[in-house]
């Protein structure tokens, strides 16, 4: 599994109800995030963490169990904050 890391120096953050405004020092975009991707940004921010880390642990910071997502919602999410240069890969687990 992929282990992913994030910048969180490089973010100003706000947070609304319903979705977090993310601005990237380094490339000068803004992003508009759900609070389920704000809050996986936010579980790699700690540390960087795997793929099946983050599946397991961003339904529990919702009170949720991972049935509760649906199948490839988190890796989707990883996915597209990858793509927008938010998350990166730093390597592999076992």
């Amino acid at each position: 599994m992929t282990v992913w890391e994030t910048r969180p120096d490089d973010f100003v953050r706000q947070d609304f109800t319903d979705v977090v405004f993310l601005y990237d020092r380094l490339s000068g975009d803004t992003h508009a995030l759900s609070p389920f991707a704000s809050a996986l940004l936010g579980l790699v921010s700690e540390a960087p963490k795997s793929t099946s880390e983050l599946i397991t642990m961003l339904p529990q910071a919702f009170g949720l169990a991972a049935d509760d997502f649906p199948d490839g919602a988190i890796n989707t999410w990883i996915d597209e904050l990858d793509a927008l240069g938010l998350l990166r890969p730093v390597g592999t687990s076992a």
